[in-house]
């Protein structure tokens, strides 16, 4: 099976959604959100169409200052937050009817966004909680994937904007807005999950690079013990039974 442990992840939901957020500088508190849904059949990794069956996105208003540098990054203003930012529960109340018609997981790009998810919940508000706690249960860190099988020939990670280039793939909108990377997420998602050879390629390409291959030297080192013979295709092997 190609990613078996993406499928594993992902098998059981009908509904894969891509998230993004904006914190302030300091406490980390929601200042934007942005996420887009698909439909897809259970079993399956890739959505029934190309076109989102959702988006939104939203302004969120918060209790401490922005912080002058994710002003200048994101263009978010103190300003436009009073005026158009909605409280947090209403914005947890709207994506969860959004979702509730689906068995839902969410797919978003490193651990700053559920630490920005966690500084803004009220622990005390029940719809609050327990949004946090589904997606803590039912997600993926895709960049936490991505990070332990495709590294650079320096054995650097990727962020988007460097993946949108090495795959060729044109984003439209504006960094940092959280819609615009939750749409170029799904995009790479998309891309990488159609091309499971070059991504084999580059995971064995630059292997001796990544800092994240202690499993898969263990299982090498457990065929050679058990007197099998281990050559380059059947580290692929290895690899492909990895993603």
């Amino acid at each position: 099976m190609s990613f078996p442990l993406l499928h594993r992840k992902l098998d059981g939901s009908n509904l894969l959604v891509f998230l993004d957020m904006e914190g302030t500088e300091f406490s980390h508190e929601a200042i934007a959100i942005g996420i887009v849904g698909y439909e897809k059949r259970i079993g399956e990794l890739l959505p029934i169409s190309e076109k989102p069956t959702f988006t939104y996105s939203s302004l969120i208003k918060a209790k401490n200052n922005i912080g002058r540098k994710v002003s200048e990054l994101t263009g978010i203003t103190k300003e436009e937050l009073k005026a158009e930012g909605k409280d947090y529960l209403e914005v947890v109340r709207d994506i969860t009817t959004l979702t509730r018609p689906y068995s839902d997981c969410t797919l978003y790009f490193g651990p700053l966004d559920i630490k920005i998810l966690s500084a803004t919940t009220n622990y005390a508000n029940e719809m609050e909680s327990n949004y946090l706690r589904h997606l803590k249960k039912k997600s993926v860190d895709f960049f936490t994937y991505l990070e332990e099988r495709l590294v650079d020939s320096k054995g650097q990670p990727y962020g988007i904007a460097r993946l949108g280039k090495k795959f060729s793939l044109t984003f439209e909108g504006k960094q940092h807005d959280p819609l615009y990377d939750a749409l170029a997420l799904s995009n790479i998602y998309f891309y990488i999950v159609s091309h499971e050879e070059e991504l084999l390629e580059d995971y064995l390409k630059n292997y001796l690079q990544n800092p994240f291959t202690e499993e898969t030297n263990k299982e090498v080192a457990k065929r050679i013990l058990e007197g099998k013979t281990v050559d380059k295709e059947t580290l692929a092997e290895i690899l492909k039974e990895n993603l």
